[in-house]
């Protein structure tokens, strides 16, 4: 195996180590160990000075990147993706002058990718494929602008090559995702450009040095936390195909300068916080709903909300939106307030004329319950006078009648057994005022004014006869 140039393992059932001596092998250009079971790499790459292309994607590789790699000067494809290493981002990566494809998706890379000195440079990588990993921090300035291969224009296309061209004896392949589908390039052109940082936690604002990646293909910064307005310079990336900016919280208006993108097959700006009338033109007329589906402010073609004056006017600068903000919520602090007691003495008085008449109405019932009972009482009255004086002579009768009008007129709350009695001692006893007096509680004055009525008898006085003489008849007694 002295001589081994080509190694290709792929997508078999291999596990356990990698055997150390295939990267002492001085002539190994291939390694391709993808879709294996193979946990750990091996840790010493100083011979593998002519390895091209490094593809140990899909295994179950665990710890850290070997920096040995460094010594690997004329790689050009490093695909470790789908394992479960667990490392920062490789900066010692730029000792590796001939590197184009860098595969470090699906694993457990954590941190800032923040570039340790502004000289930094990534001279050739086309092809950064970082999702699904623990990255955060800013978008470093620095990082992106490192990444001078990705800044040549795209406009010599007949200049394009083969990433790790093997004398037409084997060709690389690499899986990405481009337009929103997983992707398996066959042959990797030295034209197809691809950042993508998606599903991590990055954060902040996307620099406008994006738009300095001219050769861009496809940039996917998906499912991360990028806030702030989408970057104008992003109108300058003439080759770009795909974009995805979908599951941020980018604000703000669309920038019309995107519909300068003539090759732009793939949008999706979904679940941000966008705002204001989607621009139209050239590649926009072509895009759906779903291009901007979760950007409940966004309007106009080809969503169904129409827009209005004020969906036209530009969404202002940070800055100037915290003053609005502030002003927005004194505003309604106000208005809520205000709002808030008009209800409460709406409330308020609605309780209080619901109290009111159902106490009116009470009091009503209250009369009319107190005229029921002073009816029923009259009536019960009448009828004891009716049974009592049964088989009593005339002249007794027309006395307890005169007896009931009386007190009556004197509105005496009467009972029935004080009027039994009063009617028993006028009729069977011939008892003195006083006695009577007692009978009904109500003093001398009540007796005096019975006698003087006729109605009671002083002791002696026969049936029939006055009680007393008077001048004038007394008031009420004609009645």
């Amino acid at each position: 195996m002295s001589n081994l140039k080509y190694l290709d393992a792929s997508d078999n059932n291999l596990s356990g180590l990698i055997p150390e001596c295939l990267v002492k092998l001085e002539t190994l250009s291939v390694l391709n160990l993808k879709g294996n079971r193979y946990h750990q790499m091996p840790s010493n790459f100083t011979l593998a000075g002519n390895l091209v292309t490094l593809n140990i994607n899909g295994n179950r590789l665990k710890g850290k990147l070997p920096r040995s790699l460094a010594n690997c000067k004329m790689l050009e494809i490093l695909d470790l993706g789908n394992n479960m290493m667990f490392d920062t981002f490789p900066f010692w990566l730029e000792k590796l002058p001939s590197l184009k494809v860098l595969v470090l998706r699906n694993n457990m890379f954590y941190g800032e990718v923040e570039i340790p000195r502004t000289k930094f440079v990534l001279s050739n990588l086309s092809i950064i494929d970082l999702s699904s990993n623990n990255f955060s921090g800013k978008l470093s300035t620095y990082f992106l602008q490192s990444l001078s291969a990705m800044a040549v224009g795209g406009e010599n296309k007949s200049l394009s090559s083969l990433i790790g061209n093997h004398d037409g004896y084997y060709h690389d392949s690499v899986t990405i995702m481009n337009k929103g589908n997983e992707m398996v390039l066959v042959k990797i052109l030295t034209i197809f450009v691809s950042l993508d940082l998606s599903n991590n936690n990055f954060h902040g604002n996307v620099p406008e040095e994006i738009g300095e990646l001219k050769s861009l293909v496809v940039l996917n910064l998906s499912r991360n936390a990028f806030d702030g307005q989408i970057p104008t310079s992003l109108g300058e990336l003439s080759q770009l195909e795909s974009l995805d900016f979908s599951h941020n919280k980018f604000s703000g208006m669309i920038p019309p300068q995107l519909t300068s993108l003539t090759f732009l097959e793939v949008l999706n700006m979904s679940y941000n916080q966008l705002a204001g009338r989607i621009p139209l033109g050239n590649q926009f007329n072509t895009f759906t709903n779903s291009s901007y589906i979760g950007n409940a402010r966004l309007c106009g073609t080809p969503l169904s909300r129409k827009c209005s004056e004020d969906d036209d006017v530009p969404v202002a600068q940070d800055e100037s939106l915290e003053g609005e903000e502030a002003i927005f919520d004194w505003k309604f602090a106000v208005a809520g307030c205000g709002f808030g007691l008009v209800v409460g003495l709406t409330i308020g008085f609605t309780f209080l004329a619901d109290w009111i008449i159902k106490w009116v109405v009470k009091q009503q019932q209250k009369k009319k319950q107190a005229r029921r009972k002073k009816k029923k009482m009259q009536l019960t009255v009448l009828k004891i006078v009716d049974h009592k004086t049964s088989g009593t002579d005339d002249v007794t009768k027309e006395k307890l009648k005169m007896l009931h009008a009386f007190l009556n007129e004197l509105k005496v709350d009467w009972s029935k057994i004080i009027f039994n009695n009063l009617v028993h001692t006028i009729t069977y006893h011939r008892k003195s005022p006083g006695d009577i007096a007692k009978k009904l509680g109500y003093g001398f004055m009540v007796s005096h004014l019975l006698v003087t009525k006729g109605v009671l008898m002083r002791p002696g006085i026969r049936p029939g006869q006055k009680a007393c003489h008077m001048k004038q008849k007394p008031s009420g007694y004609d009645k």
